[in-house]
């Protein structure tokens, strides 16, 4: 079962390969949040990344494509659905071509997508580690 079928975010344009290019490379302070949106049931959640440089921000995710965990990288503000749960993970000086980069070589991009394992969740905390130092709330 693939949850990100359910996920609304599964319905907006995508861009070839999941990844939009990125070229702003301009070092600054950046907020970094992780946004839990609810999914099936009270327990689901798909997790992604938004980032706010103040005068640029932009989100990132993985979601399930043709079985596989694809990585995307949009340059705005997620909308914040209902039900949402934002957690400040902190801030990072980095240029948005910068954490562009860790998106795009995520480790687990184009993995087999497993709901149980291999999934956003997983995705995006490879990404906060890879940006450090941020931390999850637990």
């Amino acid at each position: 079962m693939s949850f990100s079928s359910s996920s609304p975010r599964s319905l907006r344009p995508k861009s070839v390969n999941g990844i939009e290019g990125e070229n702003d490379d301009r070092v600054r302070g950046c907020s970094v949040k992780l946004i839990r949106e609810p999914l099936v049931g009270p327990l689901a959640y798909h997790w992604l990344l938004s980032f706010d440089w103040g005068d640029y921000q932009a989100h990132a995710e993985a979601t399930e494509v043709d079985g596989y965990l694809t990585p995307y990288w949009v340059k705005s503000a997620p909308d914040i659905i209902e039900g949402s749960i934002t957690h400040d993970l902190g801030c990072i000086y980095r240029s948005p071509k910068e954490v562009w980069q860790k998106v795009k070589n995520n480790k687990f991009n184009y993995f087999k997508y497993m709901v149980s394992g291999m999934n956003c969740q997983r995705w995006a905390r490879e990404v906060a580690t890879q940006l450090g130092p941020i931390h999850f709330d637990s």
